[in-house]
């Protein structure tokens, strides 16, 4: 019961650090900027191209993220992996809602 939990948060904390976060030596926002992110006068991220689209919301990045965890758990077949990537995403998008209501950034 509480792998799918772990996974869960692990989802939402990667792609939470992806979208938001500097990192050590900047290596997020460095990513980020890589990528062809931008920012609008207000500092709302956009992206000029696919890939930094992707980096620029957790609902966004979760779903890539989550991929590559429920990747990991080796489903035994395709529709086992959907499932689970979808599930994960959806759980680090509630994580995200809760947290951001609560706590401003």
């Amino acid at each position: 019961m509480l792998e799918p939990l772990l996974s869960v948060l692990a989802t939402w904390r990667v792609s939470s650090m992806l979208v938001r976060e500097d990192g050590p030596d900047d290596v997020f926002a460095k990513l980020r900027m890589f990528t062809g992110m931008k920012y609008d006068e207000r500092s709302n991220p956009y992206g000029t191209n696919l890939i930094s689209s992707l980096l620029s919301c957790v609902w966004c990045t979760s779903v890539w993220v989550a991929f590559i965890i429920a990747a990991l758990d080796k489903p035994a077949n395709i529709h086992k992996l959907l499932r689970r990537a979808l599930a994960l995403s959806a759980g680090a998008i509630i994580v995200d809602e809760v947290i951001t209501r609560h706590w401003k950034w």
